[in-house]
């Protein structure tokens, strides 16, 4: 019996380490890629304005060709997943859902990429890496109207993605606090180009949630639970029932927390 136990525990041994020396091979050839600039991010054959997505008829069939292969998909680097998600033709689909957690859980149910990220444990730091790149200051007045839409959109939907507990829990104390600070600079950049009040709100939206559930500033969560509009704007990013005097006092209680990281 003990030489059966012994070969079970080296069988088993052998596993581990093996799965341990692809997952460290895994990540030393991401962390390569990364320092060349190279992202292995998933080019979809078939995206809006194209004769082939014209053709789809329903939500299974577009999900259908926005699925990644398999094998494509669990050899990608987490970069490129963040990439290939925020990339996708279905990503701002979570802004057709009243309750944004109820359109993500939809969007990591029915499409292998957000689901696959969902589960990735760096996925929070490749996807705030991901919206470092995204500048206000990129807005162009000469675009045309879509353009200049479709700008807009893709930065407060990143914004809704990042701010789910399932990457925001994944975070330290000092890199939420990044976050906030870099969520505060890119407010200040979008009111410097007059980005639309929708864009401008994704900025606090995100910062609001970090505040609230995850660093738990409790001046800020003193202002919330006796205000009877920021909850609903926190968990659905409803803009309507918030007034300029609630976008204020957004502002006054994050610089009021950034102003604590500096004492």
């Amino acid at each position: 019996m003990k030489r059966i136990g012994s070969m079970i525990f080296l069988f088993l041994l052998v596993i581990v380490l093996s799965c341990n020396k692809q997952e460290n091979t895994f990540q030393k050839r991401c962390e390569e890629l990364k320092s060349m600039g190279i992202i292995d991010s998933f080019s979809y054959p078939v995206v809006p304005g194209t004769p082939e997505w014209r053709k789809l008829k329903n939500w299974e069939e577009m999900i259908d060709v926005v699925n990644i292969p398999e094998d494509t998909l669990y050899n990608m680097c987490t970069l490129g997943l963040v990439y290939s998600c925020t990339q996708c033709p279905m990503y701002n689909v979570i802004w057709a859902y009243t309750d944004k957690q109820v359109g993500f859980e939809i969007m990591v149910r029915d499409i292998n990429s957000f689901a696959e990220l969902s589960q990735r444990e760096d996925a929070a730091r490749e996807f705030f890496d991901y919206y470092r790149t995204l500048q206000p200051a990129d807005y162009n007045t000469t675009w045309t109207n879509i353009e200049k839409g479709d700008f807009m959109i893709h930065i407060y939907v990143t914004e809704v993605y990042l701010s789910r507990q399932v990457f925001l829990t994944q975070l330290t104390t000092n890199e939420l606090e990044e976050i906030v600070n870099e969520a505060y600079l890119k407010y200040q950049e979008k009111e410097k180009y007059d980005l639309s009040e929708l864009c401008k709100l994704g900025s606090f939206f995100l910062i609001g949630n970090i505040l609230y559930y995850n660093l738990e500033y409790q001046p800020f969560i003193s202002f919330v639970d006796n205000n009877q509009r920021i909850p609903s704007f926190l968990s659905n990013f409803a803009p309507a029932p918030v007034t300029y005097a609630d976008f204020d006092s957004l502002k006054f209680y994050t610089k009021s927390f950034l102003q604590t990281l500096n004492e």
